[in-house]
């Protein structure tokens, strides 16, 4: 996985595929998402969870509980 991610980071993408069909797309991430907006939203969430107000995940299935 190492290799893959190194030649992400260079700027190349993979588009994974199972029996013939594209499951997922490994690609580097656009410099937009980072706009002000999500940064302070962010800010926002560690914010509350350094106040309690919220748990932090500790990974995606926290999600489901």
């Amino acid at each position: 996985m190492g290799v893959y991610a190194s030649r992400v980071q260079k700027g190349e993408s993979f588009i994974i595929v199972k029996q013939s069909k594209p499951l997922f797309r490994i690609s580097p991430v656009d410099e937009d998402v980072y706009s002000d907006d999500f940064l302070q939203s962010l800010d926002k969430a560690e914010r509350d969870v350094a106040a309690g107000r919220t748990k932090k995940l500790k990974s995606l299935k926290d999600l489901r509980k």
